[in-house]
């Protein structure tokens, strides 16, 4: 896979609001509901404790989670995805055999969907087993835990004031992801379908898609079990400098991250700014001439 911001993939991909889209879908033992941890430089998931272990938090000197009860788990059937400015064309049923072959897809196939983008990428993901949708409904028990050990985590783990800390209520599966990345505009992916008597647009029983085998790219996670594409929940930010007017806890629209409708609850919070301040040694105005240093 090609070299290239992890955050311009997730950008691309927040209209289907699933929440943070993974470039690199991370095994459900590191990533499910529940855990707490952030995002690194190169867009990978980085766990740092499980709330859903208490004895493991109290261990650590964090304090406990309350219980809470997690949702019933749903299996959602999915066709291919794919980012929001991408080219799609639905090729006729009556396909002659040399174009199946032309985009290296099996003569059976039914029907042919091709895809391009004139923008700076594109990405289409795919899932040939079943998808897994895990949460827990609500997340003010895991809001209130962040905010009262936020600063544990911080003076443990200073990264997380560039990065920001996670806290996963959300996740969607699966043991076998295909993902394809590209960010050359003339490239163009081929999908072939097999439908059943209801035609293109459904999956399972009723049809099946087929990834062209002239078509370069495609990242396979078949290996390893159940793999996390998206998760959403709550994210806690700290930006000290814009903070230092405000005394009171300040929530970012949703609509300013990733996801849609409530799949993240951003926040920012003074008391933990304090907090950090007086641990770690550094002023607001130091660390914003430090990141404006990086820049230039």
């Amino acid at each position: 896979m090609a070299s290239f911001d992890f955050e311009v993939y997730n950008s691309a991909m927040k209209h289907l609001g699933f929440g943070y889209g993974l470039v690199q879908p991370e095994p459900s033992e590191k990533l499910h509901p529940g855990q707490c941890g952030y995002i690194d430089e190169g867009g990978r998931w980085r766990p740092l404790v499980d709330l859903t272990d208490n004895k493991t938090l109290e261990a650590n000197g964090y304090t406990p989670m309350d219980p809470i009860q997690a949702c019933a788990p749903e299996y959602p059937s999915w066709d291919p995805i794919f980012t929001s400015d991408m080219n799609v064309d639905e090729c006729e049923l009556d396909l002659e055999a040399s174009s199946l072959v032309a985009a290296g897809l099996p003569i059976d196939a039914s029907a042919l969907v091709k895809y391009s983008t004139t923008t700076d990428l594109g990405a289409i993901l795919m899932c040939d087993e079943i998808i897994c949708y895990n949460c827990y409904d609500h997340k003010d028990p895991f809001r209130n835990w962040v905010k009262e050990n936020a600063l544990k985590l911080v003076s443990e783990h200073p990264c997380l004031k560039k990065s920001g800390v996670y806290i996963a209520t959300s996740t969607y599966s699966s043991s076998s992801i295909h993902i394809n990345v590209w960010q050359d505009p003339k490239k163009e992916i081929s999908l072939g379908f097999k439908a059943g008597v209801t035609g293109i647009g459904m999956v399972g029983p009723k049809g099946t898609w087929i990834r062209g085998s002239k078509a370069h790219g495609w990242k396979h996670y078949t290996e390893g079990g159940q793999k996390v594409m998206f998760f959403g929940g709550v994210k806690v930010r700290f930006p000290w400098w814009k903070m230092l007017s405000k005394n009171k806890t300040e929530e970012e629209p949703q609509g300013n991250w990733r996801g849609e409708g409530n799949v993240f609850y951003v926040e920012t919070d003074t008391e933990i700014l304090e907090a950090q301040e007086e641990i770690l040694g550094e002023s607001p105005d130091d660390e914003r001439e430090q990141d404006d240093e990086e820049e230039m």
